[in-house]
């Protein structure tokens, strides 16, 4: 197995045009997770979505911090996802001619958490000046959910 991670991301079979907005879904997983562990869930996105809005429909389910990995801690695990959305945010632009407008997190578990801290670090950046946060779906027994 690697070292290095490669961010798994998907978009839908519609024809790319320049400057398409385009809906970026963050899937994370949860506690010795891995992508794989968000499959379903993309898949529902993808199969649901596309019918509901003009927008391109993304997905992003971060790979830098799957198995063991997950005990690096949230901050840094958060800063490892963000990295992985400006890196997504960068080659859609540059090689489909996508331009993210809309983004959602969805998590579970541990996944929830991380969510919460990268919407958070986002924030302070001022991401969300250029980006809508559309849905945020952070599941775990004790916190409600926005969507």
């Amino acid at each position: 197995m690697s070292s290095e991670a490669t961010p798994v991301s998907t978009t839908t079979s519609k024809p790319h045009k320049d400057g398409k907005s385009t809906h970026l879904f963050v899937l994370i997983h949860g506690l010795w997770g891995s992508p794989n562990h968000m499959r379903t869930i993309e898949r529902y996105i993808k199969e649901s979505l596309p019918s509901t809005t003009t927008d391109e429909i993304t997905t992003l389910k971060p790979a830098s911090f799957r198995f063991w990995k997950t005990y690096d801690g949230l901050d840094l695990n958060s800063r490892k996802i963000i990295t992985e959305i400006f890196y997504e945010i960068e080659s859609l632009r540059e090689k489909n001619g996508l331009t993210v407008t809309k983004i959602s997190f969805i998590g579970y578990s541990l996944g929830g958490l991380l969510a919460r801290y990268v919407i958070g670090l986002l924030n302070e950046l001022e991401f969300f000046e250029q980006v809508e946060g559309d849905c945020w779906l952070l599941r775990n027994k004790k916190f409600p959910r926005r969507c």
